[in-house]
């Protein structure tokens, strides 16, 4: 178990943690052992495999993006509630975390690794930073007798994803966790590994992965990422909308940002000689219809073209964007003339981490 050391000269308080704490800044080495904590209860042990145990307050009540450790104690301090908390990105190490928590020794800040799409405190490991939040909120103690209670919400919405997007094709190899992907595809990053990979989140499928850094450009952070889809038409109207689908006639469908509710989408679908809206929410990164959460926009559609979204029915015919449009789109795809060139690199930087992996192997 480790242990947390505080108190002035000539004064030493030992209290066991069951997180490793960043003494000074959460950007300096790790000072204590994070091993396998033989004190906790079983009930502590079996509460990361149950999943209703796991729930955590709306990420966005206690994430706060990019945050430097002076600005979190302040908005700490501000509440005044022992057992508040935020989790915020290190401001001196982009791509890891730092759990800020006021307890009844001070705030504390707890490193978070992210690591290929795992969060890592103490020598534990969740699947997400949700999880983490609701494992001690809900299993663990943090401190001694000490759990998070008090979420602590940004003072304004929180959307700090960064969004590439590819500009020439790649073909993952084998038993690995890169992605497989087409020019075009749009990734949120969530963590530079080094060596020139990322990791991210594919918006087209959900799918997690890692991905070469010379493969794709920064994406224009004002652009839509549903533009890829050739079914998503964020420029016409619902009038226009409705045009076009009496046009394409019985079993079209298009999606456009909705009117009503600024961020949310509306499916458009011919049927029954009628056209019928359904509402698709966005919620944080993912998508709500039918009372059912999807990864992607894409993935809603691909649902509806199988199952049945009115009695009998289901989407058929995407009514997409001609190809002028298509050309038009402002997705930042540079023209590429040194592929060859990206490739090879590619190519060398998967051998060195290779020679890299073994020789850790042979030790």
């Amino acid at each position: 178990m480790a242990e947390f050391i505080r108190g002035g000269p000539g004064v030493v308080l030992r209290d066991r943690v069951h997180a490793t704490l960043s003494l000074n800044s959460e950007d300096s080495q790790d000072m204590l052992d994070q091993d396998f904590d033989p004190f906790l209860e079983p009930d502590e042990l079996d509460g990361r495999n149950n999943v209703s145990l796991l729930q955590a307050p709306p990420e966005n009540h206690w994430y706060h993006g990019r945050l430097s450790r002076y600005a979190a104690e302040e908005r700490l301090w501000q509440t005044s509630e022992m057992g508040s908390y935020l989790v915020r990105e290190s401001d001196r190490k982009p791509g890891s975390y730092v759990l800020s928590y006021l307890g009844n020794t001070g705030i504390n800040h707890f490193r978070v690794t992210a690591v290929c799409g795992d969060f890592y405190i103490g020598g534990r490991q969740f699947d997400s930073l949700s999880d983490l939040i609701g494992y001690y909120t809900n299993c663990s103690d943090l401190l001694k007798k000490e759990r998070l209670v008090y979420p602590v919400a940004p003072p304004e919405p929180v959307n700090d994803k960064k969004r590439v997007v590819a500009i020439l094709p790649y073909t993952k190899m084998p038993d690995t966790d890169e992605l497989t992907f087409q020019k075009g595809d749009i990734f949120f990053v969530h963590n530079d590994m080094g060596d020139g990979w990322l990791w991210v989140t594919a918006h087209r499928t959900g799918e997690q992965g890692m991905i070469f850094r010379d493969l794709v450009d920064n994406l224009d952070e004002n652009l839509d990422p549903n533009t890829v889809f050739d079914w998503f038409h964020p420029g016409v109207t619902k009038n226009e909308a409705v045009d076009m689908l009496v046009k394409s006639g019985p079993g079209s469908f298009l999606v456009r940002p909705s009117d009503n509710s600024p961020g949310d989408y509306s499916l458009f679908f011919h049927v029954n000689n009628q056209i019928q809206r359904f509402r698709i929410e966005k919620k944080g990164v993912r998508y709500l219809m039918g009372g059912r959460t999807f990864e992607c926009l894409d993935a809603v559609i691909n649902r509806y073209r199988k199952e049945q979204i009115v009695e009998g029915h289901t989407l058929v015919m995407p009514v997409c964007r001609n190809s002028n449009e298509l050309l038009e789109l402002p997705i930042k795809q540079k023209e590429v003339q040194q592929a060859e060139k990206i490739y090879a690199t590619l190519r060398e930087c998967r051998e060195q981490v290779g020679i890299k992996k073994s020789k850790r192997n042979k030790n």
